[in-house]
């Protein structure tokens, strides 16, 4: 049986381009897409091969983030901060960035900050370096009909 792959594809871009903020994107624990420096806006495009009913992982993984990338006023806010931003999520051509966002899932440690990993809803935004989890199966319209 010939099977056409599915096109999984995002954008991502640096709120700072001058910061060093690397990504490294996983299909099933595969390494398909690696940047040391996302300088700017790019579009990440992964094939799957949809040939049997499967379920799969998206991992999403940011490094190089240092505490000298977030300025912050004398009150304690922040100023300017370096981060990058995950946009525009297609699987198979369907946009699928809300679902993305309400069950991708975000882990981080505030930068070896905190002795916890913390695990919170995505908002498209990578803020620390962690990693975002986004599982779904194949055939993707089967699975996208049980999550809207």
């Amino acid at each position: 049986m010939h099977t056409v792959p599915i096109k999984i594809q995002f954008d991502i871009e640096a709120t700072d381009p001058e910061c060093p903020l690397g990504i490294e994107a996983f299909l099933s624990d595969q390494s398909r897409f690696r940047q040391d420096h996302v300088q700017q806006k790019e579009t990440v495009v992964i094939n799957l091969d949809d040939a049997v009913a499967a379920e799969h992982e998206l991992r999403i993984e940011m490094s190089g983030k240092t505490w000298a990338h977030t300025q912050m006023d004398q009150q304690g806010n922040i100023i300017r901060d370096a981060a990058l931003k995950i946009t525009n999520l297609q699987i198979d051509e369907i946009d699928s960035t809300d679902l993305f966002y309400t069950q991708g899932i975000y882990f981080h440690d505030f930068n070896g900050n905190a002795l916890v990993k913390y695990q919170v809803p995505f908002d498209g935004v990578m803020g620390c370096n962690g990693t975002v989890l986004f599982r779904f199966n194949t055939p993707y319209y089967h699975w996208l009909l049980e999550h809207m």
